[in-house]
């Protein structure tokens, strides 16, 4: 995934633009859709804390690793799309 991650920076590097409003669209549609998920996913993660707290460590961590997939998913797609 460092490696994805890489490749969104160096593609984001190599088509550089000035951000107009086309662009802060699409930043406000990706930081949206994000806190969708995380809306979505923080009663989820407190049900499994609820249900089994002996699960804490493993379920903070596996929001944090969802999320963070969601996150490098929706950048790359919007990256892809904006090319």
């Amino acid at each position: 995934m460092i490696g994805i991650v890489i490749l969104i920076d160096l593609f984001s590097a190599l088509y550089f633009k000035r951000f107009d409003e086309y662009h802060t669209s699409i930043l406000s549609k990706n930081l949206s859709f994000n806190g969708i998920v995380a809306v979505i996913l923080l009663p989820i993660a407190t049900s499994v804390l609820i249900a089994a707290p002996i699960y804490f460590a493993e379920t903070v961590i596996a929001c944090m690793i969802v999320q963070w997939f969601v996150i490098v998913a929706i950048d790359i797609i919007y990256l892809i799309k904006g090319i």
